[in-house]
């Protein structure tokens, strides 16, 4: 099974390019005119427990917390840290998020 990181481009930051010497996926690498949103989505004010544990937010929201780099890159963030309580996230339906990957896959 294919996870989000095989649809990645590796990052073209020099500064941040590897971890441990290994080159990590980029979900910035993604177009986001590419996604396609078949219901309005959810607009989501986050609570500081959403800020401190957003993996369990994407796990309420969608049933897994594997998500939770797209939802950022849909709401233009650039990681999990620059979140804040307060601030309102675009959360599409899991069908859409879903359907996005599928398509990259082929």
């Amino acid at each position: 099974m294919k996870s989000r990181y095989d649809f990645m481009r590796p990052t073209q930051d020099e500064e941040n390019k590897t971890r441990k010497g290994v080159p990590y996926a980029d979900i910035m690498s993604f177009s986001i005119e590419e996604f396609n949103f078949s219901t309005q989505p959810e607009r989501y004010s986050l609570f500081r427990r959403d800020v401190e544990r957003f993996d369990l937010l994407m796990f309420r929201k969608y049933g897994a917390a594997v998500y939770d780099d797209i939802i950022l890159w849909l709401n233009n963030i650039p990681s999990r840290h620059f979140l804040q309580p307060g601030q309102v996230l675009v959360l599409p339906d899991r069908v859409d998020l879903d359907r996005f990957f599928s398509r990259k896959s082929r």
